[in-house]
């Protein structure tokens, strides 16, 4: 009796994993291509409109705060959830983004929740799997600076940021995150393929 609940109560949770997984396929946007879980890439990120939220203190303490409040946002205008979400460390920094320039134009200040035009970017970047930790953007930096010293041709040009692709009621083994670094190329325009590189994070 008790393996027939087992496999009763197994079959709901993968039942919810993959309702969580259709959902988020059907109802977000995509504002750039993501890095497959244990490559390094090199990838340029087009101009993006965003609205952001700062809180004082640690990041991951921080994160379920102002994921609420740029949520918050989002559903007062009437605007369609755009992955992935970006995260910086000093301050503590979360970002949600807009893509069509037309719907952005019309959005403003409110509070603590600021609007900004990101200009395009060129940055490595890491592809992680897991739970959105102080541990995994340390392993995620760690991708990075090895392939930096490999890769000499490129130089830093800004602060690591996080990236995430799911939200925080994703259960933690099917999240998808980055760590992005800014660079700028030393020379001619990189013809990098995307690399495989060992860690205990790829798949």
């Amino acid at each position: 009796m008790k393996k027939k609940k087992y496999c009763k109560a197994g079959a709901a949770v993968l039942l919810l994993c993959l309702l969580v997984v259709m959902t988020s396929c059907t109802s977000t946007k995509t504002a750039y291509e993501r890095t497959p879980s244990g490559m390094v890439q090199v990838k340029k990120i087009p101009k993006l409109y965003a609205f952001s939220t700062t809180a004082n203190g640690n990041y991951y303490v921080k994160a379920d705060a102002m994921f609420g409040k740029l949520f918050t946002y989002l559903k007062d205008n009437d605007l369609k959830m755009t992955v992935p979400v970006e995260g910086r460390q000093k301050p503590a920094t979360m970002m949600f983004f807009v893509t069509d320039p037309e719907v952005a134009k019309d959005l403003r200040d409110c509070g603590n929740v600021k609007v900004k035009t990101i200009p395009a970017r060129m940055v490595v970047s890491a592809g992680l799997n897991g739970r959105y930790t102080k541990a995994n953007f340390e392993e995620g930096k760690e991708m990075i600076e090895k392939w930096l010293k490999e890769n000499p041709n490129y130089q830093q040009d800004g602060e690591f940021f996080s990236v995430y692709w799911n939200s925080p009621y994703v259960p933690w083994f099917m999240r998808k995150q980055e760590v992005n670094m800014p660079v700028k190329s030393l020379f001619m325009e990189s013809t990098d393929k995307p690399r495989k590189v060992d860690n205990k994070f790829g798949i």
